[in-house]
Formats: structure tokens, C-alpha cells, sequence
């Protein structure tokens, strides 16, 4: 693949410098968790807005959720082929990780215009 066609993917950082995508990453305790998510990053990074399911759900407010066998990573775009990622979770950890990744999509929707 042409690497000029590739999106670029970034973390959102919130206001303090955090990044819950970060926090999440750091928390995953198996390496087949850290797998997932590294291939699921990858396909956003190639694959972009074309992303589609069953690896790629778009969620309200224009948030998106990549969707792994054990890991589950929000998600949104900017401008110029450009995607932000948000937080994840693992599949028994969801509720706290859903509010956090819906705040930050706000912010960033409100940054961006």
C-alpha cells in the first residue's frame, strides 16, 4: 500500500495531557489484547473511513468503535484523513471507558470547527 494514501492516527489528549487511549493500552495485561488492538489501529490506519463491520461500528455523535475479538476502541475523524483514537476497553470492562470516549468526542467535535 502507497504510504502517502494511509490515515493518520492519532491520540486525543485532553486538556491536562492525558490520553485514555493511552491508559487503556498500558492497562492490557495479555499479549493477545495487545494484538488485537495493534491490528485493529493498523486496519484504521490503511483502511480509514473505509473501514467497515464487523471491525468498524459507528456509534452517536460521531463516535466509532473498533471492534476486536477481546478489545473494543473509540474513535472519530478530523479533517484531512485524519483519525483520533479515544480509549477502548476490554469486553468485561465497558461502562466508565463508553463516558469517557463520548466527553472526548465532544471536545473533540467542538475543537474542530
Amino acid at each position: 500500500m502507497n504510504p502517502a494514501a494511509e490515515w493518520t492516527v492519532d491520540e486525543h489528549g485532553t486538556a491536562k495531557g492525558r490520553s485514555h487511549f493511552a491508559d487503556f493500552v498500558a492497562a492490557l495485561a495479555d499479549r493477545k489484547d495487545l494484538k488485537d488492538a495493534a491490528v485493529l489501529v493498523g486496519a484504521l490506519r490503511a483502511l480509514g473511513n473505509q473501514l467497515r463491520e464487523p471491525r468498524s461500528k459507528s456509534l452517536d455523535g460521531g463516535l466509532f468503535e473498533l471492534r476486536g475479538t477481546s478489545v473494543r476502541i473509540y474513535y472519530g475523524f478530523l479533517p484531512g484523513r485524519r483519525a483520533v483514537l479515544l480509549g477502548g476497553y476490554g469486553k468485561e470492562t465497558h461502562g466508565h471507558a463508553a463516558a469517557l470516549a463520548s466527553a472526548d468526542a465532544r471536545e473533540i467535535e467542538g475543537g474542530a470547527r
